[in-house]
């Protein structure tokens, strides 16, 4: 991402739309190439997902990540609508 458009939440709103998304299609792992220096990101996809592997070669860090399931009073929920 340019930098004029870091820090404003942008990576969050992308993670939000696509987790779903791909949830909807049955995709429940995820690739992702960021920056090794960029704590935020990282942060983000470790908060939002199970970090399944990492590796990092030149500065790059080569994600594997899995989407959650949600918890089961969500499926609950889910189930009474």
């Amino acid at each position: 991402m340019e930098d004029r458009w870091q820090r404003l939440g942008l990576g969050a709103i992308l993670l939000g739309e696509i987790l779903p998304a791909g949830g909807q299609r049955e995709i429940c792992e995820f690739r992702a190439d960021v920056l090794a220096y960029n704590g935020g990101m990282l942060r983000l996809l470790a908060h939002h997902t199970d970090v399944e592997r990492r590796r990092t070669l030149q500065g790059i860090a080569e994600i594997s990540v899995r989407r959650r399931k949600p918890p089961l009073s969500a499926d609950v929920d889910a189930m009474q609508r």
